[in-house]
């Protein structure tokens, strides 16, 4: 069985990053993307159009072509735009995505 398998409608869960700073904080709410979710396209306006595992190319594609910069920062450090762009994106909060580097 895989997590799609197991949940074929997505699945949310609270992730509480700061427990020793914050421990009565509930958590961050993330939703784990569907298969259906996954497989969605969109477009985003003059750049392209992407499946949503796929999407973090099409903000890569607008970096690119307002910056002269081939990283991007993150809470983990610097990270080259080209292993941006071929993330996996399997889930979501707010605009923020879970991804598989």
């Amino acid at each position: 069985m895989t997590l799609l398998d197991d949940y074929p409608d997505g699945y949310a869960f609270k992730h509480n990053a700061y427990k020793d700073e914050d421990p009565d904080f509930e958590g961050t709410s993330w939703a784990l993307l569907s298969e259906k979710q996954l497989l969605e396209s969109w477009e985003m306006s003059d750049v392209g159009k992407a499946q949503n595992f796929e999407c973090l190319k099409l903000y890569v594609a607008v970096q690119r072509e307002y910056s002269d910069n081939n990283d991007t920062s993150s809470n983990l450090g610097s990270i080259a735009l080209e292993r941006v762009e071929k993330g996996f994106v399997f889930g979501e909060e707010n605009g923020d995505y879970l991804v598989d580097p």
